[in-house]
């Protein structure tokens, strides 16, 4: 069965979907508070769970029933970012308003890491394949880029202008990332090998503020969802092609669906600039 799970920022549940009939399957019961954020673990029927109540809770998302296993007080604050990292033997991340990001054994409840730099709330938490390192962001315009092995960070952006993101996405085999955020109608690309001073690129994107931006594994596209209640799809290569001024058709017609996770970006759109041609 082909399921669909969502958590209420509000409501303090999370539901169960059945994807093909759209029927609720049934509700996951146990936070205190709203939930923010939650991560299905690669190949399981199981999902971590985190939000307003500081707990970080393992759910059954097959079966449903009570939590298998929680971190109660995992943050002193609202916790905003979490992710299941992948290969790691059941490590997930999560970042807070509390100013900390922090890797956790889910099976014992063990803490691995805390990682501190961030001096503001973190809004949002990715987890960046290549380099196997985390990249989170806060409300005072700061992204940074944490080797979570040892505990230290890159500062990827510091955005002087009040603008911060509240939602971060990486390209495997690449070094771009997208961001949008508060009070911006934009999409963002940078380049997390460095620190931005200015975007890459922006991208018009929606009618209202955008809020979060997500990359489909395997297909070379992203989604990004707005306030303006619309959701919308790119395609990366396209905007490669206007990032590095590229020749017209070149990315679109050559890369196919997977093609960019499986090569290097330079290779896949040939980058040649128009003015070399």
């Amino acid at each position: 069965m082909n399921f669909l799970i969502t958590g209420g920022a509000f409501d303090k549940l999370i539901k169960v979907w059945d994807i093909n009939t759209h029927k609720l399957l049934f509700q996951l019961k146990g936070h205190d508070q709203g939930v923010w954020d939650l991560h299905k673990f690669s190949g399981l029927d199981l999902v971590v769970s985190a939000g307003m109540d500081k707990s970080i809770k393992i759910w059954n998302a097959k079966k449903g029933g009570p939590p298998l296993r929680q971190i109660p007080d995992a943050h002193k604050n609202w916790i905003r970012g979490l992710l299941y990292i992948p290969e790691s033997d059941g490590l997930v991340a999560s970042s807070s308003y509390d100013k900390t990001v922090k890797v956790w054994n889910v099976q014992t409840g063990e803490l691995v890491q805390e990682m501190l730099g961030h001096e503001a709330d973190i809004y949002a938490l990715t987890y960046e394949e290549t380099t196997n390192q985390l990249i989170s962001c806060d409300n005072k315009g700061n992204i940074l880029r944490w080797n979570w092995l040892e505990g230290s960070f890159k500062v990827v952006q510091q955005d002087q202008s009040g603008f911060f993101a509240i939602g971060i996405t990486t390209i495997p085999n690449s070094k771009l990332m997208f961001t949008v955020g508060y009070n911006s109608f934009n999409i963002f690309a940078l380049d997390i090998s460095k620190l931005n001073k200015q975007p890459l690129y922006v991208k018009k994107g929606h009618a209202n503020e955008t809020w979060n931006v997500k990359y489909r594994k395997g297909t070379g596209f992203i989604y990004s969802g707005s306030t303006d209640y619309s959701v919308k799809k790119w395609n990366v290569c396209e905007f490669l092609h206007e990032i590095f001024d590229l020749e017209e058709g070149i990315c679109v017609k050559e890369c196919k669906e997977g093609y960019i996770e499986n090569s290097d970006l330079n290779i896949c759109v040939k980058q040649v600039k128009k003015s070399e041609l």
